[in-house]
Order: structure tokens, then sequence, then C-alpha cells
């Protein structure tokens, strides 16, 4: 997950995410993610490894969204991430709130101010996700 959740206190801290910064009207969120942090070694990776980016937080995010996936988008994006109802519904290719500025920077653009918008990205559900990974093997 970009972020996590501090089990004692509940404050949200750093995930995959090692900072992240919120505009002045609270609508559009940056987050930096750590260098080097891999997913586990699996077959769908040939047996081994590869790095973390932002495009597999892109492609998790839209597969929260994904039609399919109703649960997690109810609880996560719905009606608060630019777009995300749009592909949800099917009416576009892309949820366009979700944005990779490179391969370790992503940017979230949300319809309106929402306070408890990082403790969603601190939700199981939001555990990023590759594309190379087989959906048939598990699911969010």
């Amino acid at each position: 997950r970009l972020l996590s959740l501090n089990p004692q206190t509940l404050e949200v801290i750093p995930g995959l995410a090692e900072s992240w910064s919120v505009d002045n009207k609270k609508t559009s969120f940056v987050f930096n993610l750590r260098r080097g942090a891999q997913f586990h070694d699996d077959e769908c990776f040939a047996g081994a490894s590869r790095e973390i980016t932002a495009h597999d937080f892109k492609y998790t995010f839209e597969y929260l969204c994904g039609s399919e996936n109703n649960a997690a988008f109810e609880t996560t994006f719905k009606n608060r991430v630019t777009g995300a109802n749009d592909f949800h519904e099917g009416t576009a290719s892309q949820v366009l709130g979700v944005q990779v500025i490179d391969d370790y920077t992503l940017r979230i653009e949300l319809d309106k101010p929402d306070d408890s918008f990082l403790f969603v990205l601190a939700q199981p559900s939001t555990a990023v996700k590759p594309d190379e990974f087989d959906d048939d093997i598990t699911d969010l």
C-alpha cells in the first residue's frame, strides 16, 4: 500500500510512499515512492522479482475501479477520485485522476476535498498488484 496505519495511534504513516504532499484545496495528492521496493519473487515474474513503480499503483487503482470489483470500488475511489465513476461505468478508458508523473511519483486528483482519503489509501484493498499477476490466482 502507499500508506499504512500506526497500530497504536491509527495515524497515517508511510508505506511504499516515503512521502506525500497535498495541495491547499486538499484535492491533489502527490506520492513519492520508495526506490528499490520489490515485489516478492513469483512465477509471474519468471520466478524472480521486479521493482514496484507508480505504474503498478495506476494499474491497481484502475483494477479497483473495474466493474467486476464492486466491493472495493465502493469503499475506495467511488465518488472520490476524478474519473473513477466514469471508468467504473465503462465510459472512460482510464481513471483520469490517477496520473503517473514518473516511475516513482504518482498524483491522485479528487473531485472534492476528502479528509478521509489518506485513510482510504491505507486499506488492505489498495495493496499494490502487478499487472503480470494472474487475476485468477488472487483477488484484492
